[in-house]
């Protein structure tokens, strides 16, 4: 007979992140758009549809595009906009699970972790992008995982994960220049806590 103990299962942040995950790409899941939706939707969808995936020019998001085309594949082409949406949620999802680890690591409070990812996930600019197709989704994901990837590097410094951190920060250049503006500031952290 299995038993569950609600005091173990909430002291496990890897669960609770789970449940947070999946919760939250159970609702994107709910609400997500059907098709084409205005804005960049419409655009981010054509390369993948023309598999172009241009990875060198600023505004094409050839990680995104190349990531919706092997996301497409594994579901099917049947409705090329549901399942770009479909990614979107996904991404999200998985943002959301990072942060409230992010948030944890930096809080040490269950409460103020949970509540944050659940601000977050609610939050209208994070809602919206997360239901269509829009690269902002990965955008978040590559962004928490830098900022998930330093904190844990300067809690336990090793050199190999700065370079998961120059990997991580590379392939979400691929994706969005906006990227940019955050090395800066990654360097600048590394250099004054680095021992």
């Amino acid at each position: 007979m299995i038993q569950f103990n609600m005091k173990n299962i909430m002291s496990n942040k890897f669960a609770i992140a789970m449940a947070i995950g999946i919760t939250s790409f159970l609702f994107y899941l709910y609400t997500l758009a059907p098709t084409v939706c205005w804005g960049d939707s419409a655009k981010l969808a054509i390369p993948v549809y023309n598999r172009t995936f241009i990875f060198t020019s600023g505004g094409s998001h050839g990680l995104h595009s190349f990531l919706g085309w092997l996301f497409s594949l594994i579901l099917g082409q049947q409705n090329l906009a549901y399942s770009l949406n479909l990614m979107s949620a996904f991404f999200s999802s998985f943002t959301l699970s990072l942060f409230y680890l992010l948030m944890k690591k930096i809080t040490h409070s269950q409460f103020a972790s949970v509540l944050s990812a659940f601000v977050l996930g609610i939050s209208h600019l994070f809602w919206f992008v997360s239901v269509i197709t829009e690269s902002y989704s990965l955008l978040s994901f590559t962004f928490v995982l830098q900022i998930y990837t330093l904190i844990n590097w300067f809690d336990n410094p090793h050199a190999w994960k700065i370079y998961v951190l120059w990997l991580v920060i590379f392939l979400s250049l691929l994706n969005h220049m906006l990227n940019f503006l955050f090395v800066p500031v990654i360097m600048v952290f590394i250099l004054c806590f680095s021992k």
